[in-house]
């Protein structure tokens, strides 16, 4: 009997030790949990304020990539020019000028002459003549160089309301420029 009060006395004493145990380990976890709350609370506000942040920085990029987008087309003005649609920031087409050929996606330089196919066994007319530089390139078909001040766009139009012009084309060049490697 002697053996049986002892061992159920060691029982008891074991089992309140471990039972003070769990109450140290949750009173520990209760006096850290406000802290652990609050810095997660920390945490959760400024992710969301850096994400606040993201947002409205990625939104006045789009603002300022749409104002770009929209203040480069509205300067652009489109041309009619070879049966083509064309673009240029310009009013005028000069040599040297550059255009972009909607048609085709691809940009080019006005080379500073105009290609005029005249009706069948007529020659270049003297008013055409006149305008620029003229070369017989081929059975009526002449090319007319001009200055390089001069507006091609209005020379285009111009020949083209002539009579006697079946055909007019503004000379454009589109070999892409070598790119520059730096060192």
């Amino acid at each position: 009997m002697f053996k049986s009060i002892l061992f159920v006395t060691i029982l008891t004493l074991g089992l309140c030790a471990c039972q003070q145990d769990k109450k140290n380990n949750v009173n520990k976890q209760l006096t850290q949990e406000p802290s652990i709350i609050a810095q997660n609370q920390t945490q959760k506000k400024i992710s969301q304020k850096t994400l606040v942040k993201d947002k409205v920085t990625q939104n006045q990029k789009f603002k300022s990539k749409l104002e770009m987008i929209h203040n480069g087309i509205a300067k652009k003005r489109v041309f009619e020019i070879n049966n083509e649609k064309f673009t240029t920031n310009k009013g005028h087409f000069k040599k040297g000028d550059q255009i972009h050929n909607l048609n085709i996606n691809q940009d080019g330089v006005i080379k500073g002459s105009i290609v005029v196919v005249m009706i069948e066994n007529q020659s270049l007319l003297t008013d055409i003549a006149k305008l620029g530089q003229s070369e017989k390139i081929a059975k009526s078909t002449y090319r007319l160089t001009f200055i390089a001040d001069q507006d091609l766009l209005a020379m285009y139009h111009r020949i083209k309301k002539m009579s006697g012009v079946k055909i007019v084309e503004l000379e454009v060049d589109y070999t892409p420029k070598p790119k520059i490697e730096v060192m």
